[in-house]
């Protein structure tokens, strides 16, 4: 299984419904991590295949920062205001979501 990171500022109620929303689905098919982006000992210590980032420009960009050592690909997930930086919506990422299952679902079959 994949390891997954949804990673967000958790002490807004838009961001922590969201990720609590879809943490079933994730837990499904993946072991999944939640981290808010301001924990930055777990930040430290963090290891994936691939991070979702919940948030709008500045926390994408925050996470680009915090885990630039990590070379993990992020996803961004705007919910956010400005969008400057990305331009991302939950649905595109939702469809991302089920390509990366249906693929790996292929990749392990053959």
């Amino acid at each position: 299984m994949k390891k997954i990171i949804l990673l967000g500022n958790i002490s807004k109620k838009k961001i922590r419904e969201t990720i609590t929303e879809l943490e079933p689905l994730f837990r499904k098919k993946s072991h999944l991590s939640v981290v808010d982006i301001s924990n930055e000992d777990e930040l430290k210590n963090v290891s994936a295949d691939f991070v979702l980032v919940f948030g709008g420009d500045g926390t994408i960009l925050s996470a680009s920062r915090k885990l630039n050592d990590k070379q993990i690909p992020l996803i961004g997930v705007h919910m956010g205001n400005l969008d400057f930086w990305q331009n991302s919506h939950y649905k595109i990422s939702m469809i991302l979501w089920k390509e990366f299952v249906q693929v790996n679902m292929l990749y392990r079959k053959g």
